[in-house]
C-alpha cells in the first residue's frame, strides 16, 4: 500500500515541472536562407532554391558522428512522426 501511495506522490509531483522552453532561434519577420548546393545521400544533386516557397527540414550531420548526429536524427525522426499527416509538404 505504501508503494502505491508513494509512486502516486511521485506522478503527482513529475506533472509539477517546468513547461516546455524554446531552445531555437525565432527569426520575425523571417529572413531567406542562403543558397545552398551540393548533393544529397543518393548521388542526387540538390539545390535549396528548387524548394522556395517550401517548408524544408535540413540535417548536417556526417558518418563519422558518434553521439550528437544519431540522437538529433533520433529526435527529428521521433517528431516526423508525431506530426504525422501534417509532414506530406515537408521537403
Amino acid at each position: 500500500m505504501h508503494m502505491v501511495a508513494l509512486f502516486c506522490v511521485a506522478l503527482l509531483f513529475s506533472g509539477c515541472g517546468q513547461s516546455y522552453e524554446f531552445k531555437g532561434t525565432a527569426y520575425d519577420p523571417p529572413e531567406a536562407a542562403a543558397e545552398i548546393q551540393g548533393e544529397i545521400g543518393n548521388g542526387e544533386s540538390f539545390r535549396l532554391s528548387d524548394l522556395k516557397g517550401d517548408v524544408v527540414v535540413i540535417f548536417f550531420g556526417y558518418t563519422n558522428c558518434p553521439d550528437v548526429c544519431p540522437l538529433t536524427l533520433a529526435e527529428i525522426s521521433k517528431v516526423y512522426k508525431q506530426l504525422g499527416a501534417e509532414t506530406a509538404d515537408l521537403k
